[in-house]
């Protein structure tokens, strides 16, 4: 079941819900997002040394939620710096009586001013193994101001991991916007549901990474939160992907034609076709132009080769789209655009396989840079797209790059309605806009992936599901979801801050071990025989 992501709006109304509907107490959830919140901290795999930690608090409930983290520190015999960024009798309600609560237990907070907080701050941060970042939480909007500010400048100086409860201070939870600083915390732990915030840039840029946490609010009020968007569950995406029964054989597995490369980048298609032969595709033919086939035939022993008549400059000729059409009776899916260049008649191949070609197909790259809104949207068989910011505001007629991404899931639909299909768009946080839906924003994969040719082997995986059955929707979330999935076993294995399309494409068969499992109706790897003894 997807998670839903919601405003910080909505989640206030839950929170609210929850009390005075449900009867569950405030100081009930304060005190378990502060339990919470430690056992994401202490967790060995994390790492965090908590020898000497500093917690940094607000006057709103997300200080209260520090007040409670810090008294659970102490009773693990740590020693906390209890930072506060308000005046005692500012506290009201519930962060009120945690504070108490944290009198009682013999600790003294440091509340801060104005005149010396710098410095206190700097000298207790520099010193700290790790900071709990716990002073504005979800209700922020402008821009932080007087001692807050302050905090977070010191925070964003400190050698030692900082660690947000619920989400960094400084972003907006409603929009991911930054209105002057922001704390960029190594880990977020969020409680309840993910907010908006998290995922839209440039929120997204200071959240690290993020753990989500239940803490007791009603089931029934987080299942029908209002939202526009949600994150994929393991399961959700296990349920998608091709089942493989003790008979399959390549010829029930799919055929892919990747269509794709060109004199100067052969390398996108050998990646794309790659990526498809380890993404489950049965089959797998690169059509690609003829003088590239014996680079090919040199480095990707799995798949076909289909050569194709070429220009003068290595891209493919008008010929080559009557080709294809002719073979695609042979194909149950087709990629259709890696490294095909912006030559002119190479793009008059893209546009009539696009219009005519009777299968499946996934567009890329170069595939989309030949298209227009009107020839896409009027396609009469399946398709889906992978366009990368620059590519949509090509497509879509937009200023640039820039205005997409300030505005991600905005053009997500905008999308989907224009070209009236199944739309990925790629980047941090990759927002899937299909069938009026809720948005899907892909949970896995992160900055290691910045690097060339990350598409073209995200092309192949979808390509690969489409050959295999997926239709285009469920083959765009299912394939950014096992892509980023790829990338996060091998940054996790290797501790790599970089990775090459070539060494994600190499975790791919992993990502989908991991989500899959083994082939249905395999019991085991080998048959046993219990031979009878002579007598």
């Amino acid at each position: 079941m997807s998670i839903p992501i919601v405003t910080g709006s909505v989640m206030a109304s839950i929170d609210r819900a929850a009390q005075e509907c449900w009867g569950v107490a405030g100081l009930y959830l304060m005190e378990r997002a502060g339990e919470a919140f430690t056992q994401v901290l202490w967790d060995p795999s994390r790492g965090f040394d908590c020898t000497c930690p500093a917690v940094v608090c607000g006057a709103g409930n997300n200080g209260g939620d520090g007040f409670v983290i810090a008294r659970r520190l102490a009773s693990a015999e740590f020693k906390p710096v209890i930072l506060m960024t308000t005046e005692p009798d500012r506290l009201r309600g519930d962060a009120k009586t945690s504070y108490q609560r944290l009198l009682e237990q013999g600790l003294g907070p440091i509340a801060l001013d104005e005149r010396t907080g710098a410095d206190v701050l700097r000298r207790s941060i520099r010193q700290a193994t790790v900071v709990v970042d716990a002073v504005l939480g979800t209700g922020i909007s402008g821009a932080p101001k007087g001692l807050a500010a302050i905090a977070i400048t010191e925070m964003n100086a400190a050698h030692a991991p900082v660690v947000s409860v619920d989400i960094a201070s400084g972003v907006n939870a409603d929009t991911g916007a930054v209105d002057g600083g922001a704390v960029s915390a190594t880990l977020t732990v969020t409680f309840g549901l993910p907010k908006v915030g998290h995922f839209l840039p440039p929120g997204i840029n200071f959240r690290g990474d993020l753990a989500i946490r239940d803490i007791g609010f009603p089931v029934s009020l987080l299942d029908e939160a209002p939202h526009d968007a949600a994150i994929p569950e393991e399961a959700d995406i296990a349920a998608i992907l091709p089942k493989r029964t003790t008979s399959c054989h390549k010829g029930t597995a799919g055929h892919l034609c990747v269509i794709a490369g060109s004199r100067n980048m052969s390398g996108a298609a050998l990646l794309c076709a790659r990526a498809a032969c380890r993404a489950g595709a049965g089959l797998v033919t690169l059509a690609m132009p003829v003088s590239l086939i014996p680079i090919a035939a040199a480095s990707l022993w799995e798949a076909l080769l289909f050569p194709l008549p070429e220009t003068i400059d290595g891209t493919l000729a008008e010929d080559a789209a009557a080709r294809v059409l002719e073979s695609s009776h042979r194909f149950t899916a087709a990629v259709i655009g890696p490294g095909l260049s912006q030559q002119e008649e190479t793009k008059s191949v893209v546009r009539r396989l696009v219009a005519e070609l009777p299968i499946p197909i996934l567009i890329d790259a170069d595939g989309l840079n030949a298209l227009t809104p009107e020839l896409l949207s009027s396609r009469p068989y399946p398709w889906a797209a992978t366009p990368h910011p620059g590519e949509l505001a090509r497509l879509l007629d937009a200023a640039s790059a820039s205005e997409i991404q300030m505005d991600r899931w905005g053009w997500a639909r905008r999308a989907y309605m224009a070209l009236r299909g199944p739309v990925a768009l790629k980047g941090a946080a990759t927002v899937v806009a299909a069938s009026g839906k809720l948005l899907v924003v892909n949970p896995t994969g992160g900055p290691e992936m910045a690097s060339g040719g990350m598409g073209d082997v995200l092309s192949g995986i979808v390509g690969a599901l489409l050959a295999q059955g997926c239709g285009p929707e469920d083959a765009l979330y299912a394939g950014v979801y096992l892509h980023g999935l790829a990338a996060d076993l091998l940054a996790g294995r290797e501790g790599y801050r970089t990775l090459t399309a070539g060494d994600v494409s190499g975790m791919i068969q992993a990502a989908v071990a991991q989500v899959s499992g083994p082939a249905e109706g395999t019991p085991s790897r080998r048959v046993e025989y219990d031979r009878p003894r002579s007598r």
